[in-house]
């Protein structure tokens, strides 16, 4: 008798433990869509800023040619992690361009981290690298829209390109 009483409620305090236990305690490195989003604006990059910092100071030296459309978070189903998507448009005055999203982060939590998913190419280099190096990135890529022969031999020979033309 004295043992099915301790027995018992210890059967109680499962059950109470496993209904009271968070939802996202399965995954523990998972962060939550808003967290992280909120982990990626508050992201330092390597130029000891902010990514919403340089964002918004793109858009303010770039008003006719870069815009942030939306940062929009990723969960696939299996993944301990969340893909971010920096959506944003880029255009040349006087032409029409649709937004763009692909300047990417891989942000797990528990703690909070946060990583390019293309570290050494692109915007999410530049993006990484700082205010300066994000703006020279953009007219890069404006200049490359210009000329799109130009974009399609860069695309060919930079595999093989020994200097990095940043």
């Amino acid at each position: 008798m004295h043992r099915a009483l301790p027995l018992a409620a210890l059967a109680l305090l499962a059950a109470t433990a496993a209904i009271a236990a968070p939802r996202g305690s399965a995954e523990p490195f998972r962060p939550s869509p808003d967290e992280a989003v909120r982990l990626v604006r508050t992201h330092r990059t390597n130029g000891y800023v902010t990514v919403a910092r340089t964002l918004a100071e793109a858009q303010r030296l770039r008003p006719d040619s870069f815009r942030l459309a939306a940062i929009r978070p990723e969960q696939r189903p299996g993944e301990s992690f969340t893909r971010v998507h920096v959506c944003y448009w880029l255009r040349n005055p006087g032409t029409k361009a649709l937004p763009r999203c692909d300047i990417g982060f891989v942000v797990s939590g528990n703690p909070g981290h946060v990583e390019p998913m293309r570290r050494f190419e692109g915007l999410d280099r530049d993006l990484q690298d700082g205010p300066d190096a994000f703006l020279r990135g953009l007219d890069r890529e404006l200049a490359l829209q210009r000329e799109p022969d130009t974009r399609m031999l860069r695309a060919v020979v930079d595999p093989f390109e020994l200097y990095d033309w940043r």
